[in-house]
């Protein structure tokens, strides 16, 4: 019924009355991922596909409403990822409210498929496990500089949100843009956890970013309370403020070939540490990825990815390679 209920909204979106109005954005994706997990409890290889439908409605010159529908081989349905309201009156800031994903880092802003790499780092996932990623229910005030001369040298956001498990917060982003290749930034978060043991939490992300027509860079540091942990521990009678950190750095270089079939090259390499409580060391997550990106269209690339998860807890000296994976995957955007 769901599946019947988003056809049909995509259906009505695309006859002739509507289609003047609409901007239509998304990709198609499909691969093979080799993944080391234990045979016994689940495959440890497996071919998938991903899609993404995103409408961009123009009411008028002030105003936009964005739909974002997607589909993946596991779930096998379509879901409604995001319905949004855009008002702009004035041209340094932007109002939107909707399903919105949490600015926090660099990485949890961009769109997934615009990404050097194919999935979002292990320190990206880690945050939105405790609250400080993914998408809630919320109000934005921002502003995206492009780097065109006439524009303001900063980008900055401030997202107001609940949602309904129990979490409330603000999220304020600043990022200095110093020219056209260079920016630093700096996140703050403030997390409001209900229920029968609240907790109020924090959490800090300054970054780094270089970003010139062929070299991509970035350097992120994140420091935070954890109230999931947080709390467990409050509800036994111990200390509650849980502090994790961690941190990211990615570095992608292009080469255009001048190739009839393949136009680019894009190597790249992440890596990225997550250590789960900030006074035992020995317990920490590495994650090493090496990647190259080839482009047959600037839309139109094959992705492969080989990337280590080496973790290892407070009670064994030996690292797991348990999550790592090898993805190659063919990607279409749009």
């Amino acid at each position: 019924m769901r599946n019947y209920i988003l056809l049909s909204a995509i259906l009505f979106f695309s006859s002739p009355v509507m289609s003047q109005e609409i901007d239509w954005t998304g990709y198609g994706a499909a691969g093979y991922r080799n993944i080391n997990r234990q045979r016994i409890n689940e495959y440890n290889q497996e071919m998938y596909f991903s899609a993404k439908v995103q409408a961009e409605i123009k009411i008028n010159k002030d105003i936009e409403s964005q739909v974002d529908i997607r589909g993946n081989s596991q779930d096998q349905q379509m879901e409604l990822r995001e319905v949004s309201v855009k008002f702009r009156y004035i041209k340094s800031m932007n109002i939107k409210f909707g399903n919105l994903k949490k600015p926090f880092t660099a990485e949890q802003i961009e769109n997934s498929e615009n990404l050097a790499q194919i999935e979002r780092s292990n320190l990206s996932n880690a945050l939105g496990q405790v609250g400080y990623g993914g998408r809630s229910i919320g109000l934005m005030a921002y502003y995206n500089s492009s780097g065109k001369k006439d524009d303001l040298p900063y980008s900055y956001y401030l997202f107001l949100y609940k949602n309904n498990n129990l979490q409330q917060g603000v999220n304020a982003r600043y990022q200095h843009h110093f020219d056209d290749d260079y920016s630093t930034a700096i996140s703050y978060f403030i997390l409001h956890t209900g229920g029968d043991y609240p907790m109020i939490t924090n959490a800090v992300s300054p970054g780094f970013y270089l970003d010139k027509k062929h070299i991509r860079g970035e350097l992120e540091f994140v420091i935070a309370q954890n109230p999931v942990e947080g709390i467990r521990r409050k509800v036994i009678g111990e200390n509650s403020n849980v502090i994790f950190w961690g941190a990211r750095a990615l570095a992608a270089v292009a080469f255009n070939t001048d190739a009839e079939v393949i136009k680019k090259i894009e190597p790249l390499f992440m890596f990225s540490y997550y250590q789960p409580e900030f006074k035992y060391t020995r317990e920490h997550t590495f994650q090493f990825l090496a990647g190259v990106n080839l482009y047959f269209h600037k839309d139109v690339r094959t992705r492969l990815n080989a990337d280590f998860i080496l973790s290892r807890n407070r009670y064994n000296d030996k690292y797991s390679l348990y999550g790592s994976t090898i993805t190659l995957e063919l990607q279409v955007r749009y």
